[in-house]
């Protein structure tokens, strides 16, 4: 009797700890497709990141000897490379990911994104599923797609020289911080000829940049729940480098434009019942 009841007990601890596994991976499964949607990427499809570009020219640059460069080249902001291990950990494949394989393979799961980091080209035209770094001043791409698809925020440069956030959609305006101790950064998305997905991630200085891809790495969820997979912009606002040197990691949402999922699915029922 004493061996019927451990053999019950034990085959209970097993029944419940099998179900947590699937219940979990059902959970990373929904969250990774999520995320695959939000970037309005297919399955195994390449998503392909354009930072900032400066241009090196001729004998504007040493090697480690002191002899200047003969070579005419471009290089990323060093800022700029802290985003390559934030968004790398994003995409990373996981446990959930290879456990269909273990466990007889199948071709029901979602498969892992490749990431591909380029320089910004000197021609901003560019096609396929895109995450821009940067804005105009030093990214080609983000300047075309700013220039011909209007996304709602916009980095424009004054006639002072400054360079401003503007909202071109909704309340219409400049968007300014509340004081000199703050940096502004924008996420949007907007969509090409294609209807491609394109996601730009800028900031008036290189802080703002990056507190626009942190604000993305960390949120993204919450602006999928927010927009689906229509457009949306937000502005986000961080501390300065003078005031908190991590102040980037921890931006927060300063305006914002998008319909919200709710409004939007009430507007699609009704356009497909008239």
């Amino acid at each position: 009797m004493l061996i019927h009841e451990i053999f019950a007990h034990v085959l209970g601890d097993i029944v419940f700890f099998v179900f947590l596994f699937i219940l979990a991976f059902a959970w990373f499964q929904r969250k990774r497709r999520n995320l695959v949607r939000f970037f309005g990427l297919k399955r195994q499809e390449r998503l392909v990141v354009y930072l900032s570009s400066l241009n090196v020219r001729h004998g504007s640059i040493e090697d480690r000897l002191g002899d200047p460069s003969d070579d005419y080249t471009i290089s990323v902001p060093s800022r700029e490379f802290q985003v390559i291990p934030e968004l790398t950990r994003l995409f990373a494949t996981s446990w959930q990911d290879l456990a269909p394989a273990i466990l007889g393979g199948g071709d029901w799961h979602t498969k892992s994104v490749s990431l591909d980091f380029r320089p910004s080209p000197h021609k901003g035209k560019v096609r396929g599923p895109m995450l821009i770094v940067g804005g105009p001043r030093y990214n080609a791409v983000s300047d075309y797609y700013f220039e011909h698809h209007q996304p709602s925020f916009v980095l424009k440069k004054c006639d002072d020289g400054r360079w401003v956030v503007r909202k071109v959609r909704g309340a219409l305006g400049t968007v300014e911080p509340t004081n000199d101790d703050s940096e502004l950064g924008i996420l949007v998305r907007t969509f090409d000829e294609h209807h491609t997905s394109v996601i730009i991630a800028a900031g008036i200085t290189e802080i703002g940049t990056i507190a626009a891809v942190r604000f993305l790495v960390t949120r993204w969820h919450e602006l999928q729940n927010r927009f689906g997979d229509k457009e949306f912009g937000i502005c986000v606002r961080c501390a300065s480098a003078d005031v908190d040197p991590a102040g980037y990691l921890s931006p927060n949402e300063f305006d914002s434009y998008g319909l919200p999922r709710d409004e939007r699915t009430f507007t699609r029922q009704a356009d497909s019942s008239s």
